[in-house]
């Protein structure tokens, strides 16, 4: 399945961004699936190469691991719960996102390059994928 997948984290305070790329996208005869808000989990990220995307844009919250020489790990919204996915959490293929560490409310899950190593589905064979940093 050819097309173009937009995963944006941000999508209900600024949705502008996500809606433009679709229209325009879709003039150009391009199919766009748009994963949002809520739908940005482990689970996504799990199966996203098992979709075929020729292009993968990346709208979501990303930062270091554990500390500063730690990789950088990709957020997603689904809330962080201690007890859910023990294995990877265990192998630090997960580990808990905290957007702003001086207010550390509401913690998310967050996956690593040892997740995309050893926890996808199937490989992006091709796929352009763009990790944008979104505008404040």
């Amino acid at each position: 399945m050819e097309g173009v997948a937009i995963v944006d984290s941000f999508y209900s305070s600024k949705p502008s961004f996500t809606d433009e790329a679709v229209m325009f996208l879709s003039s150009k005869g391009l199919r766009v699936d748009v994963y949002k808000d809520e739908n940005v989990t482990v689970e996504l990220y799990r199966e996203l190469p098992t979709y075929g995307y020729s292009v993968i844009v990346l709208r979501v919250h990303a930062g270091l691991g554990e500390d500063a020489t730690s990789p950088t790990f990709l957020f997603t919204n689904e809330p962080y719960v201690s007890n859910k996915y023990q294995l990877e959490q265990a192998s630090k293929q997960i580990l808990q996102g905290i957007i702003d560490l001086d207010n550390p409310v509401n913690p998310v899950f967050s996956v690593g390059p040892l997740f995309i190593d050893r926890s996808l589905k199937g490989n992006f064979n091709n796929s352009t994928i763009q990790l944008l940093r979104p505008v404040q």
